[in-house]
C-alpha cells in the first residue's frame, strides 16, 4: 500500500494532549523517530494496514 516513493505532503492539524506529546517527544529523543511529524505520519500508517 505504501512504499518509499516520495508522496505530496499535505499540512494537518492534530491536536494532542501533553501526556501523549511528552510520549512522543521521548521516542524522539531515543532516536525512534527523527520528528513529531514522522511519529504521526507512522502511527497513522500503521492505523490504516491494520485497519484494512
Amino acid at each position: 500500500m505504501f512504499s518509499k516513493k516520495k508522496y505530496e505532503m499535505t499540512p494537518v492539524q492534530v491536536r494532542l494532549s501533553q501526556e501523549m506529546i511528552k510520549k512522543v517527544d521521548g521516542l524522539i529523543k531515543k532516536g525512534v523517530y527523527p520528528s513529531r511529524s514522522e511519529a504521526i505520519r507512522d502511527a497513522v500508517r500503521l492505523l490504516v494496514l491494520n485497519k484494512r
